[in-house]
């Protein structure tokens, strides 16, 4: 069995544009429920639709040519991108530092009596 939690529609097509092109985020019970990018009477899935398989955690990425790619790198044809570190485990969950917001300084504006505001002059303190 699976899902759809949401759908971005992408355009018609088909005769007589009848068929809505959609990418979707599905939820399956497992890979072998994936639907089929026709599944969907009236509708189609498009390339970048994605799909989490509640058994195994897996994700797959619908291609070009409609398959399902696990994303997990265990498709033969699949490619992931993923950061590692030989510390971290599988789940394990880290913090990330966030950046610290800057607080810029207005020098001078121009053209304030004219009404003009966008010609101002500002100064980062931290990058002299």
């Amino acid at each position: 069995m699976y899902s759809i939690r949401k759908s971005d529609f992408i355009r018609f097509s088909g005769t007589n544009n009848t068929v809505s092109v959609i990418r979707a985020e599905i939820f399956c019970d497992t890979a072998a429920d994936l639907p089929a990018y026709d599944a969907v009477s009236g509708t189609e899935l498009y390339m970048g639709s994605i799909a989490y398989d509640i058994a195994t955690g897996d994700m797959y990425v619908m291609n070009s040519s409609h398959e399902w790619k696990n994303s997990n790198g265990e498709a033969s044809s699949a490619k992931s991108m993923s950061l590692s570190s030989p510390s971290l485990q599988k789940g394990q969950k880290i913090e990330v530092e966030q950046p610290e917001e800057k607080e810029l300084e207005i020098l001078e504006t121009e053209g304030e009596e004219k009404g003009v505001e966008d010609d101002e002059l500002i100064r980062d303190p931290e990058g002299e």
